[in-house]
């Protein structure tokens, strides 16, 4: 325990793991001056051992946590407060074993101020993770993957200290990589797939992080601006597609189609370019369309589906499914709506997207709008996302909307707390909803009676009374029920079967003598 000295078996004991892979050392070390380190192991650890001793009588409840958590668990951590003096001894025990054990391994210093520098970010001293990073650069015979990562690492500082010129200036050099890459062949596949893998994930964080939409169109115009000097297909359209979704995301739409149009040509002229990348570009035309609520340009964009020798990633189908279900919805084709949705939803699920909850929503929706009985949420694909708070809001109101339960629908509608029909895609068929309920509910109150009042219907679905007349006028026209209204006296009839077809022969007997009256003359 930390209040009492530690022997020289539990010291051994804790410092195996380090012995075993030194390189586990180097958090550790990183919380010391890195300008003093030598040439070894065992010499690093002579001049923490200088600083500790001294430690012993003065060290702070802040150094005790964290130094101490290195070589002891979290319980052991949380009952150190007042017993720091003790702490510091015993960690200067186990210093003592690791020195005199570990062997005279040379030292990685680029690895030590890198992680140096991931300590010093993670204290929020982003000056000093800056000058550990800068360290890994100008360091003499420094690797390619590590002057890599620490550029990375220089992206991410500049983007906590909202610096605009360090971000473009630093991933301008960073691309400059990739140029030198594409001139060099002795460089290996492995560090090309990690400097274009690295390009394309800062310019992700780049575009999450950075509100200023000037600096992030600043920083795509240079990347791609510097790979002209070595042309990159495949980074080329990766990083003009992120681009074309920061556009999509900006509502720029004119800037997007440009984008959109240059894609399209190279996914067209590019033998090496599988069906799966133009996939991907109708997917994210369709998402346009589908914001700017254009189902006839969405109709033509659908034609993507056609290419059947592409296998997308489950992310590009469930896009062009979900737009696909979005078309189908507004053109009134609910049930090839409901399959669309169903198999976007499975696809988003595959992928790990969030958007399979928006997803699902939509499902549901269908599922309402078809009249469906089948709950969704019986399914062993959708149980599972239950407990998700908007998804708890439409399993009450299908709950409702399949029960005809018309207050508890209204409800749910009317709740100033409910965001799920904020979507501006569910708002559009909510009229519909509410419309199936009421004349449902308008249906199953007029049935017993042959004369009712329109005012009383009014009163009962809490709606004004052309709105009610709207609904029996929709109700009598699709025949479900044999009534007439009587406007001017606010009443509503119903029509006698029997007497109705014996006032029809009436009609066709009249008929029949006019017919041979006009043939006598």
């Amino acid at each position: 325990m930390p209040a009492e000295r530690i022997s020289r078996e539990d010291a051994i004991r804790r410092s195996a793991p380090f012995l075993a892979s030194p390189d586990k050392l180097y958090p550790f070390f990183a919380f010391f001056d890195f300008e003093d380190y030598g040439d070894s192991f065992k010499a690093v650890l002579g001049n923490i051992l200088a600083r500790l001793k001294p430690m012993t009588t003065s060290i702070s409840p802040e150094q005790v946590l964290q130094y101490a958590h290195h070589f002891y668990d979290a319980a052991e951590v949380a009952s150190m407060e007042g017993y720091g003096n003790i702490v510091a001894t015993n960690l200067v025990t186990i210093c003592t074993v690791l020195r005199s054990q570990m062997p005279s391994t040379p030292i990685d210093v680029a690895k030590m101020l890198f992680a140096c520098g991931l300590q010093r970010r993670a204290d929020n001293d982003l000056f000093g993770a800056i000058g550990a990073f800068e360290g890994v650069l100008n360091l003499a015979g420094c690797s390619k993957e590590a002057a890599c990562r620490a550029r990375e690492q220089l992206i991410f500082a500049a983007i906590g200290q909202e610096h605009s010129e360090a971000l473009i200036e630093h991933t301008h050099l960073l691309t400059q990589m990739v140029v030198d890459v594409k001139y060099a062949t002795r460089h290996s596949l492995p560090y090309r797939q990690l400097v274009e893998t690295t390009v394309c994930s800062v310019l992700d964080v780049i575009s999450q992080k950075i509100i200023d939409e000037s600096v992030r169109l600043s920083v795509y115009g240079t990347v791609l601006e510097t790979l002209k000097l070595a042309p990159n297909d495949n980074l080329w359209f990766n990083i003009s597609y992120k681009l074309a979704l920061l556009y999509l995301r900006e509502t720029d739409y004119a800037t997007l189609d440009t984008i959109l149009t240059d894609l399209k040509v190279y996914c067209t002229n590019n033998i090496d370019i599988n069906d799966s990348s133009l996939l991907s570009v109708y997917a994210l035309e369709m998402d346009k369309c589908a914001l700017q609520n254009n189902n006839k340009a969405f109709q033509i964009v659908y034609q993507a589906l056609k290419i059947k020798a592409a296998i997308p990633h489950p992310l590009i189908t469930g896009t062009i499914r979900e737009c696909g279900g979005k078309m189908h919805l507004r053109n009134g084709d609910y049930e090839q709506a409901h399959t669309d949705f169903c198999d976007a939803f499975k696809n988003y699920d595959e992928a790990g997207s969030a958007r399979r909850i928006a997803c699902l929503k939509y499902l549901v929706l269908a599922n309402m709008l078809i009249k469906s009985n089948i709950n969704p949420f019986d399914s062993e694909e959708t149980k599972a996302f239950r407990d998700e708070p908007d998804i708890d809001v439409m399993t009450r109101l299908i709950s409702a909307y399949q029960s005809y339960n018309l207050k508890q629908f209204r409800d749910i509608i009317d709740d100033p707390n409910n965001t799920v029909l904020s979507d501006p895609f569910i708002a559009e068929h909510l009229a519909e909803l509410k419309d199936n309920v009421r004349s449902e509910v308008l249906r199953q109150i007029i049935s017993p009676y042959t004369s009712i009042s329109l005012q009383y219907l009014s009163e009962e679905l809490c709606i004004s009374v052309s709105e009610v007349t709207r609904l029996l006028t929709v109700i009598i026209l699709d025949n479900d029920a044999q009534y007439r209204i009587d406007q001017p006296g606010g009443m509503l009839y119903g029509i006698d079967m029997k007497q109705t077809g014996q006032q029809r022969e009436c009609v066709k007997s009249l008929e029949s003598v006019i017919k041979q009256l006009s043939q006598m003359r």
